[in-house]
């Protein structure tokens, strides 16, 4: 079986049908350091605070989750296993 170059199966990964360019397109747009239009965000003239309230399904709000989710989970593990112990 031959497969053609470029070809890519419905259910496999859309991220894995893009190539390097459009991931880190992507990735600059969901982290604020540039708009959709492709234009970078300013910091000093607020575009990227602008971008952090309005899109709540941004890279760093995902990052601080996942870090505040990992800190608590690894508290309450401490705290089980201490009262397990005694």
């Amino acid at each position: 079986m031959q497969i053609v170059r470029g070809w890519c199966p419905i259910c496999s990964i859309p991220i894995s049908c893009q190539s390097r360019r459009e991931i880190f397109e992507h990735f600059l747009i969901l982290s604020c350091l540039k708009s959709k239009l492709g234009v970078f965000n300013g910091w000093f003239n607020g575009d990227f605070a602008k971008c952090m309230a309005r899109n709540e399904n941004n890279l760093w709000i995902a990052t601080a989750v996942t870090l505040k989710n990992t800190f608590f989970g690894f508290v309450i593990g401490r705290v089980v296993a201490a009262s397990r112990r005694a």
